[in-house]
Formats: C-alpha cells, structure tokens, sequence
C-alpha cells in the first residue's frame, strides 16, 4: 500500500469515511484535529463525516448537526419519511436501504449497514457470495478487485 492508503486497498485510514466494506479502516481512529475540505466535523461525537451525508434527512452526527442550515425546498418530512439530499422530497422510511436508488443521488442509500456483505461505492449490499466471481455486482466491478489477495 502508498503511504497514504489502508490494507484493504481502496481507501485512506482515519478519514471518517467508510473505505472498507468492514468499516475497518475507520475502527480504533483518533479524534481529528481538522476535517478534510469535502467533510463535515460533528462536534458531538467527534468526528468527520463526508459532506455528501449533510442535509440527507439523517441525523449522522447524532446530535442532529449535520441536518441544520440547509437550503432544501422541504424542511421536514413525516416521522416515517426521509429527506432525499438532492430534491428534498421524501420518500416512505421503507424505501432507505433498498439497494435501490429511490431518490436519484443515492442519498437513501448511504450510511447503510453491509454487515455481511460488500457495501459497494454507490452504497450498494452485495452478498459477499457474489465477490470474486467474475461478474461485475457492484457498478463499478469493485466486488472483483483484488481477488488474487482474498483467493491465495
């Protein structure tokens, strides 16, 4: 790996964004003294999340900071809705981790727990059969990289 990178080879440690589809190279991490220029730093819990998870209906800073001061047409939705980042229209709680991209910008698929499986980059849960056997799952083919590492 680069100096700059993680094992798991697709990401950089620390940077409060989840590289890794085991979120490892965000585990045992220090708070940051300083965001990178596309993250947001949440005060509570102390911590960067990227700015793509700002003004998405979530609350990913858990004290609801990452949802203030945002210029959306629709300031809430119901109880059981979720703010789509791009449109601020909402869509049924049902519809978020669907592994479909019911808002148009991914934004109800993100922060979604892969547990086990491989979250690809358009925030998509393939099961983790699907690695390493020659067929594209995730849009991008990241469920095919490094395949010669995980099959020694």
């Amino acid at each position: 790996c680069e100096p700059h990178q993680f094992q798991c080879g697709n990401g950089i440690q620390c940077n409060g964004i989840r590289d890794c589809f085991d979120n490892s190279d965000e585990k045992d991490c220090s708070v940051p003294d300083t965001c990178y220029p596309n993250q947001f730093f949440c005060a509570y819990q102390q911590k960067c999340i990227s700015d793509t998870l700002r003004c998405n209906g979530r609350n990913d800073c858990g004290d609801n900071a990452d949802e203030l001061d945002c210029q959306t047409s629709v300031k809430s939705c119901n109880s059981n809705e979720f703010l789509c980042a791009n449109e601020g229209r909402c869509i049924p709680d049902y519809m978020i981790c669907d592994g479909r991209n019911d808002c148009g910008d991914y934004s109800d698929e993100r922060s979604c727990e892969c547990e086990d499986g491989l979250l690809c980059f358009d925030q998509k849960c393939i099961s983790k059969s699907k690695q390493c056997d020659n067929v594209d799952d995730c849009a991008y083919g990241e469920d095919e990289i490094n395949c010669e590492l995980t099959n020694a």
